[in-house]
């Protein structure tokens, strides 16, 4: 049983250190496994929904339960390690709330957040979901997506209308990301809650690509976004401590 296991694993992490989507020719190549085999694992750990189809039929990735599986676990560790701390800091210089969050089908996820003290807020948990085409963080996660990849994904987004602000031109989408990853960061003005800003800055891996958002938001009676644009520099330095605490990359 051990044995099985440790193949199914071996097959997992080939999928976790790829980062993409591969052929089964691609499997058997890293871990080095007869193909028939790697085929059976697939085709068990694609049942156990571990892995699934990729929109290429001929590949395969990570799938649902393994993605729920790996946040689960970020957001976790989260509330334990010292990203919470940085994260705080961050929130007490702003006296607002401010999230980290990934991209995940289209949404974002809050794998950690620190609530402002003040009674109007947008209260969420860690491991909640927001849209992704109507928020500065969302935005910012589909801004760095490869081009071919950032096309078709809008271009499959229901793009609903939340506010008069709310961007559901995919074009219009399109353009806005290329703003936002030439600029490196992303803003929100009401466009998923009338009266509500927010600013985003990349977390980058070691080798350069991003692997998460961090945003900070508020009702704009309260703070501008000229005020959250003058303490951008904050937000990077924090996004920097970020990346180095996690090891990431």
């Amino acid at each position: 049983m051990s044995s099985a296991i440790d193949r199914a694993f071996t097959v997992l992490e080939c999928f976790g250190q790829q980062r993409k989507p591969l052929r089964l020719a691609d499997v058997v190549s890293d871990v080095n496994l007869p193909k028939q085999s790697v085929h059976r694992i697939i085709k068990q750990l694609e049942g156990l929904g571990l892995l699934e189809r990729d929109v290429h039929p001929e590949k395969f990735r990570l799938g649902h339960r393994m993605r729920q599986l790996g946040i689960s676990t970020i957001v976790s560790l989260n509330q334990s390690l010292s990203t919470h701390a940085v994260l705080k800091e961050l929130g007490d210089t702003f006296q607002e709330t401010v999230n980290i969050g990934i991209l995940e089908q289209n949404e974002v996820i809050y794998i950690d957040r620190v609530e402002c003290d003040w009674p109007l807020r947008v209260q969420l948990n860690p491991g909640s979901r927001v849209k992704s085409h109507c928020t500065a963080i969302g935005k910012l996660l589909l801004a760095y997506l490869p081009e071919s990849i950032l096309d078709a994904t809008l271009h499959n987004m229901t793009l609903e209308a939340y506010t008069p602000k709310t961007i559901t031109d995919p074009e219009l989408l399109l353009a806005e990301c290329h703003k936002i990853k030439k600029q490196g960061y992303a803003e929100n003005i009401g466009e998923d809650i009338v009266g509500l800003v927010a600013l985003a800055v990349p977390i980058f891996d070691q080798r350069n690509n991003i692997i998460a958002g961090l945003a900070v938001h508020a009702p704009e009676a309260r703070m501008s976004l000229t005020t959250m644009r003058k303490n951008i520099d904050n937000m990077k330095t924090t996004a920097n401590k970020l990346q180095a605490l996690l090891s990431l990359g």
